[in-house]
């Protein structure tokens, strides 16, 4: 029976020598029986086993008590490493001898199996953790449940209290979504199946965290539910990147919609007016004001919707907030402003510490402050208030872009009424009237900017309708063109220009992070025709800062790109013609000097400049005011007699 054992026996002398092996031993070392037998048991053994078995043999022997099974490692002939299990007693033989009985059981597979199943476990540890995933498990007889070391990290539990029990659990969970849980779970024990959904939890430390979980039943081999079992993951950041982009589109969608409001009428009162409305679909605002400057660069004019305090331009301050803007020409946001007025965060050196007393009288708790630009010509400033402290945190990028979009609104408004104007001087008759008034609402109509974004790919991903007009292109087109499609190769290696140096500043630690870039691009339209833009980019940013894409602004600068053109070609006509007039009165045997209307000298030929130096003593370039001994004046007249004028200087003479 011995030798048929599925085990491995051996008897041991003292001196740690095998007097006995069985056939199952034999194999399990992989040596035959007469090279085992009289050798050292410890030299079967690796290092680390070998001082463990040699300490529990030794004190075996001594008839200590030790553990009677316990794992070590063999080595075998072919040199492979074996896990063992023995199980083992202390004997004495007939002579009196002690003697080591044991058995011994291959194990290698098992422990194999054991450590991949704890590398597994470790894996999923690590994995959990790193995607923030925990499972459970509920027991439906003993109602209790079971949590992953990740789902008390996720629930902020102590591992020292253990699972909890159904009533804490729910505890983390409103009235309703707890509700809705006990629904699912009744489900899921009645009728099976899985089921998959989100919900929000309340944590220990006050934290509210959104959860994406699973559920799923557990059968007996009856079919019956004898458990239910699940994952929960953490997707607060998930939730919240969701949020913001959505938001962010919303804001995009809405700039849209606003640049569109506010350029539907030319009527700079409506105008006005319509910024001042239209602002709270853009952002979280209270009030909305929007002062004008006038040729001399004071703040002449206002519309907004505070009530109870005088007007922008009344109430401006020499060295304060409004002011520093439109020197600066810098947006700001303020993110809470004081009782005593005191604004935060500080604005930097030179700028106002303290907000107008009007708007602390107010309420008014935040502020942005922006410069209304076009075309590098300060048009105002543009304020937001709000009534709570941080509504526009992080939102400078949007509002920038708000403002350029109320500029042009404004710019267009002002440009119409001029044109009004120029039209009522030249009271054209009624058909040329009609005809042009025809002309400028078809200018009305196409002023509208094309509003876009991208993301880091350099995609697409937001057109505003106006798109269809500078490109002809619908929405869904433009949205599916790139870079290549839309640029003409010249335009698109000077914008990959541009936005390689802008990567280069996006890594610097100090950077403006509402910087914009403009640019003069040259790109297709969808009959093959090309036209030149004015593009406007600067980026799309979360509330951390961190660049998520590109927003820009494209205008149609076809007739500025001709009126260059024609002017380029006017002055080099002006040059040659004035070429002309030099080369001929070069020829002339009489002086010639030519002046403008100051009496500056700017032009004579070689004879004229003689004797303009005798008479005046100066010379091409030199306003004059006499010419010998008689006023300038006296030559623009006709002479008394004949074609020529007399002038003496000196003993010298001239006509």
């Amino acid at each position: 029976m011995v030798e048929n054992s599925p085990t491995g026996i051996l008897i041991a002398n003292d001196a740690y020598q095998f007097t006995y092996v069985n056939d199952e031993l034999c194999h399990i070392l992989g040596y035959p029986r007469e090279e085992i037998v009289g050798q050292d048991f410890q030299s079967f053994l690796d290092d680390e086993s070998r001082q463990l078995v040699a300490d529990r043999y030794v004190r075996r022997q001594r008839g200590e008590e030790v553990p009677s099974r316990y794992e070590f490692n063999l080595i075998r002939k072919d040199g492979e490493k074996r896990r063992v299990e023995i199980s083992s007693a202390v004997i004495k033989d007939l002579a009196g001898n002690v003697r080591t009985v044991a058995q011994i059981l291959d194990i290698t597979e098992r422990a194999r199996a054991e450590e991949a199943l704890r590398e597994n476990e470790q894996r999923l540890r690590e994995a959990q953790s790193m995607g923030r995933i925990g499972n459970w498990e509920y027991d439906l007889e003993t109602n209790s449940i079971e949590w992953s070391e990740q789902a008390y990290e996720l629930y902020e539990r102590d591992l020292a209290l253990g699972p909890p029990t159904v009533e804490e659990e729910a505890a983390y969970y409103t009235p309703e979504q707890a509700k809705t849980l006990r629904e699912y779970a009744r489900r899921a024990i009645e009728e099976g199946g899985e089921f998959e959904y989100d919900l929000q939890a309340r944590l220990p430390s006050g934290k509210n965290v959104h959860f994406s979980a699973t559920l799923h039943s557990v059968k007996d081999e009856n079919g019956r539910v004898v458990k239910l079992s699940g994952t929960v993951q953490d997707i607060t950041e998930r939730k919240r990147a969701e949020e913001a982009l959505k938001r962010r589109m919303e804001q995009l969608a809405a700039l849209g919609q606003t640049s569109q409001a506010m350029t539907s009428s030319l009527e700079l009162n409506q105008v006005l007016a319509r910024i001042v409305s239209l602002a709270s679909q853009v952002v979280a605002v209270d009030y909305t004001s929007v002062g004008l400057m006038d040729e001399e660069g004071r703040l002449s004019e206002s519309t907004e919707n505070m009530p109870d305090v005088p007007s922008v331009e009344y109430r401006v301050r020499d060295e304060g907030l409004t002011t520093w803007i439109m020197r600066s020409r810098q947006g700001v946001v303020i993110d809470e402003i004081g009782e005593d007025g005191a604004m935060i965060p500080a604005l930097g050196e030179g700028a106002p510490r303290y907000a107008n007393p009007f708007i602390v009288e107010a309420g008014i708790k935040s502020v942005a402050g922006l410069p209304l630009e076009s075309r590098d010509r300060l048009l105002g400033v543009l304020h937001l208030h709000s009534l709570s402290p941080g509504a526009f945190q992080g939102q400078l990028p949007l509002l920038t872009t708000f403002a350029n979009q109320v500029a042009i609104a404004i710019e267009n408004a002002r440009s119409y009424e001029a044109a009004q104007r120029e039209l009522a001087e030249r009271k054209r008759a009624e058909e040329a009237l009609r005809e042009s008034e025809r002309g400028y609402r078809l200018l009305a109509e196409n002023v509208t900017d094309v509003i876009w974004t991208m993301d880091m790919d350099l995609r697409y991903t937001y057109f505003s309708p106006s798109v269809t007009r500078l490109s002809g292109y619908s929405v869904e087109e433009a949205m599916a063109l790139t870079l290549e499609d839309v640029l003409t190769p010249a335009s698109l290696e000077a914008a990959m220009k541009v936005l390689a140096e802008e990567m280069i500043i996006e890594e610097a630690e100090q950077k403006d992070l509402s910087r914009s870039r403009t640019m003069e691009l040259e790109q297709y339209h969808k009959d093959g025709s090309t036209g030149w833009i004015e593009a406007t980019v600067t980026g799309l940013r979360d509330s951390d800062g961190r660049l998520l894409g590109i927003l820009g602004i494209s205008r149609d600068i076809a007739e500025r790109k001709r009126a260059e053109g024609e002017r380029e070609r006017l002055l080099t006509q002006i040059q040659e013609q004035a070429q002309r007039v030099e080369q001929i009165i070069g020829t002339v045997p009489e002086g010639v000097l030519l002046l403008d209307g100051s009496g500056r000298v700017i032009l004579a030929n070689p004879l004229g400049s003689k004797n303009l130096a005798a008479l005046t003593d100066a010379q091409v370039g030199d306003t004059i005011t006499r010419l010998g001994d008689r006023p300038l004046a006296e030559f623009l007249t006709s002479p008394p007699r004949g074609l020529w004028h007399e002038v003496t200087m000196g003993d010298l003479s001239f006509e």
